[in-house]
């Protein structure tokens, strides 16, 4: 497969089964630039090859959409779970988006490319397209809420129907310092949301399940940021320029959280913003960093997320408050990345469904410096992270070095 892979999975339905299969879709740094996919046996616990295909551009992400099973964090973000129909990526100068077969799980036709460089198609032809490009390109793709009564960061049915966009995918975009929001599937641009300060790099983009709004986290200087975003129904199904420019005015940074304490801020450029993800109940967000060389140990990081509306203007004022700081054992070499385990679902007293947390989240995170992988709790009471266990990989065939873990992803 090739070295650092960011992993997803999804659902398929084949006719010959009443069981959903699962399917696991990789990244790689490998030459040429793949995207491949992987059947998951929940009676061994193995996996097995389904097919690859190119794509344009080195991968750094990958996202199924719908979802496979419900969360208000990632990768669902309270859309709708399902049987997987796309497999949308970004890495560098490129994105796209393929169709994904609903009963084999295999990646199919690509149906969009995205061109994140100024210059388009003319600049793309001799644009760097190695691993080398994610540090100056996109790096995130995640999707909005596809649930059409919801308010979220662009929620709707998943489809540009009637006067208003429906889903709403987010792209972290390193290069042009800023948040590129597209509508889903169509993949049409419809605004971006620039950082606050110049070299800030946005590295992941999050929509929030429930609020217009988004979450980033900077990788070069280790900020996380919450911005307002134009609701869904307030974008036009086909737009104009003017169009767009009048949703830009509407996406408004609302509070900056720093990651790091006074004295780790005297050398800011020793740590690389890395993941960033919602807690299950929503009232926190998680943060994590990695050390740029072995020197520099990472972080995990907790903020309390208070969010308010306001009666008159309905305006949203967001805090985020920190409330628990983990140093991680290495840098997290080009790791550090951070998954949260799946809920279970329970009835809430209106009838529907929502995720029992059971009073603490469980995070997986990932080392590729020396090969970690440790599952840690957040305790929502307590407002501390613990290691809960550990595994680490074993050393590369034939060599003394470690293998890295680069990403892990819950399949049960």
């Amino acid at each position: 497969m090739g070295p650092h892979q960011y992993l997803s999975f999804g659902l398929s339905s084949p006719r010959s089964s009443t069981e959903y299969l699962k399917t696991v879709y990789a990244t790689t740094w490998a030459t040429p630039s793949t995207l491949s996919s992987w059947h998951f046996s929940p009676s061994t616990s193995t996996l097995s090859f389904g097919n690859s295909v190119e794509i344009t551009a080195a991968g750094s992400y990958v996202h199924v959409q719908p979802p496979p099973y419900y969360t208000l964090t990632a990768p669902g973000f309270g859309s709708k779970p399902g049987v997987g129909r796309w497999l949308g990526s970004a890495g560098g100068p490129t994105g796209e988006l393929h169709r994904l077969d609903s009963e084999t799980g295999e990646i199919g036709e690509k149906v969009k490319e995205i061109i994140f460089l100024k210059g388009g198609k003319e600049e793309l032809e001799f644009a760097d397209k190695s691993r080398r490009s994610l540090r100056f390109g996109a790096h995130s793709f995640d999707c909005s809420n596809n649930n059409a009564g919801a308010e979220g960061a662009g929620a709707g049915a998943g489809e540009e129907s009637g006067n208003a966009v429906g889903q709403v995918a987010f792209v972290a975009d390193l290069g042009a310092n800023a948040v590129q929001a597209y509508s889903f599937p169509s993949l049409r641009h419809l605004y971006s949301i620039p950082s606050v300060q110049k070299g800030d790099g946005p590295r992941h983009a999050i929509p929030h399940p429930h609020l217009p709004l988004i979450f980033t986290v900077t990788e070069h200087t280790n900020f996380v940021d919450a911005y307002s975003t134009p609701p869904s129904s307030s974008i036009p199904s086909s737009g104009s320029e003017t169009d767009k420019i009048s949703l830009e005015a509407t996406a408004i940074h609302l509070a900056r959280a720093d990651m790091l304490t006074r004295t780790q801020a005297t050398k800011r450029g020793e740590y690389r913003g890395d993941t960033l993800r919602f807690s299950s109940n929503l009232d926190y967000i998680y943060a994590s960093t990695r050390g740029k060389t072995v020197d520099t140990k990472g972080l995990l990081l907790a903020y309390r997320l208070v969010i308010k509306s306001s009666a008159h203007n309905r305006e949203l004022e967001v805090e985020m408050k920190p409330v628990a700081r983990w140093e991680t054992r290495t840098s997290g070499g080009k790791a550090n990345a951070i998954e949260l385990a799946p809920q279970t679902l329970a009835k809430t007293e209106e009838g529907t469904e929502a995720e029992a947390t059971n009073g603490q989240d469980l995070l997986v995170l990932t080392d590729d410096e020396q090969g970690w992988i440790d599952v840690v709790s957040f305790d929502f009471e307590k407002q501390q992270f613990r290691m809960q266990a550990t595994t680490r990989l074993p050393k590369l065939q034939g060599g003394d070095e470690w293998q890295g873990a680069s990403h892990a992803i819950w399949l049960n």
